[in-house]
């Protein structure tokens, strides 16, 4: 059995969902203005960093 509460859990499950939107959103506005986005957005959507920065370099 889960040592979180059911409450918790719920909350801990939207909360993450609301990071991993607000991080979606950095990442697409970043994209559309030619620019690196946060650590913590990247983060948030499961992409490395590193990966970002090599888009579009050969």
């Amino acid at each position: 059995m889960s040592s979180l509460s059911p409450r918790r859990s719920f909350r801990s499950s939207v909360s993450s969902f609301l990071r991993a939107v607000g991080g979606a959103q950095e990442c697409a506005r970043a994209a559309e203005s030619g620019r690196m986005p946060s650590r913590e957005a990247l983060r948030a959507v499961g992409i490395d960093a590193e990966a970002w920065s090599r888009i579009g370099t050969r």
